[in-house]
């Protein structure tokens, strides 16, 4: 709920920040985790349904949902092993969803990170990338905001080594088919325990334009002021080509 109203787990807000009465997705919902809008006012949202209209029970999946917040159920996401965390919009319309950690036990799809065609089928033409776990074992997967760039390339973050069998210590980026782009290869810091890639942001303006940043716990970075061999650094910047910033000053939070 919200403003004292019972609106579901999906709200829309006016300009003003006052909650739009015109759109209520109701109690479908248990659970939602991420949402993006389409140009035509469509939602779609990722979660999870206690019992879901399109068929079955405790689903995670891929909602469109109308305007005024009614189920549009023309769109037809397959059913998830997890939570689907993480998604964005492609300019075509289709969707990538990043999924944090799998269940085998849900059944259903259990690739960390794949697309959906726009009426929610899965795109037969991406190829999900195979993630390594991290130093505590974690299985891989997306745990920071999916980013498209200019030419359609996916950049991804999450607690991952690696991907498709190379070496990607928390950021990697895919060509628009899916494929590792091995023009982009992170490096000049290394992981500091267990690898958290948390969030990543593609600069578009100004001098440091094309440029990532990459916010995480944590990277060792060397050689770096403010001392030689300094540790924990929880933000760093990347160059086009995965390169460290290094000539700059990250950030240190202790």
């Amino acid at each position: 709920g919200a403003g004292n109203q019972r609106v579901g787990t999906v709200i829309r807000l006016n300009e003003d920040g006052q909650i739009d009465g015109g759109f209520n997705v109701g109690s479908f919902l248990t659970s939602a985790w991420a949402v993006a809008e389409q140009a035509d006012g469509k939602v779609l949202v990722g979660g999870l349904a206690a019992h879901d209209a399109l068929g079955g029970d405790s689903l995670y999946r891929v909602w469109r949902f109308n305007p005024d917040g009614t189920v549009d159920h023309s769109y037809r996401s397959p059913v998830l092993a997890a939570l689907p965390r993480y998604v964005a919009l492609q300019p075509d319309g289709k969707l990538l969803v990043g999924v944090n950690g799998t269940n085998v036990n849900n059944g259903g799809v259990t690739a960390l990170l794949y697309r959906l065609n726009t009426d929610g089928s899965k795109d037969p033409s991406f190829t999900d990338p195979v993630f390594a776990a991290n130093g505590a074992g974690v299985p891989g997967g997306i745990f920071a905001s999916i980013l498209v760039d200019g030419q359609n390339r996916i950049i991804i973050g999450g607690p991952f080594t690696g991907v498709n069998g190379s070496t990607r210590n928390g950021v990697a980026r895919l060509l628009p088919d899916g494929t590792l782009d091995n023009s982009f290869v992170p490096s000049g810091y290394t992981p500091n325990g267990n690898l958290q890639v948390r969030g990543l942001g593609l600069q578009t303006v100004g001098p440091n334009a094309g440029k990532l940043l990459v916010a995480g716990n944590a990277f060792n970075v060397p050689n770096t002021a403010p001392a030689t061999g300094s540790t924990g650094y929880q933000l760093i910047r990347l160059n086009e080509n995965g390169s460290l910033r290094s000539e700059e000053h990250t950030s240190e939070l202790q």
